[in-house]
């Protein structure tokens, strides 16, 4: 039993999987705030664009007269 806990510590396969796994959830975390930042920026730009283009009155769409 020793000798498998031995040959089990020695191993270093699973080590490098976990490595690569702790690397990419860095990078998902990284990029989740990344894809947060910019939708927040956008939201808000989105929004001054809005209110600066609100309090102006809408174009009057042309009607046909009655008279044609």
């Amino acid at each position: 039993m020793l000798r498998i806990i031995k040959r089990f510590l020695k191993c270093k396969s699973g080590t490098t999987s976990v490595e690569y796994a702790v690397v990419m959830a860095l990078i998902l975390v990284v990029c989740m705030g990344a894809v947060q930042a910019v939708g927040q920026a956008l939201n808000t730009a989105l929004t001054n664009v809005s209110s600066s283009i609100a309090p102006h009155s809408p174009i009057p769409h042309p009607t046909k007269s009655s008279g044609s």
